[in-house]
């Protein structure tokens, strides 16, 4: 299972490098108004049974006025709940 996790990282990680300049490129045909996203910090909810996961949950929706300015909302939680 652990290897699973880790192959899903290192491709993560490889295939959000390709697009490292997408927000600035001029002639970029999939441009889009609107976006939704999240944080690499929810990847820790994916490990099973583990008493240090983060149960955190980030939700981020915006409209793109111009390129260089944005409006969004963010929506976050987190479980607080520790046991001792």
């Amino acid at each position: 299972m652990q290897k699973r996790i880790y192959w899903f990282a290192l491709t993560l990680l490889m295939v959000s490098a390709l697009q490292v300049k997408a927000q600035y490129a001029k002639q970029d045909s999939t441009y889009k108004k609107y976006f939704v996203g999240s944080t690499l910090l929810m990847l820790g909810n994916l490990i099973p049974n583990d008493p240090n996961a983060p149960e955190f949950i980030q939700l981020n929706i915006g409209y793109r006025i111009t390129p260089k300015d944005v409006v969004f909302l963010e929506f976050k939680t987190s479980n607080t709940n520790s046991k001792s």
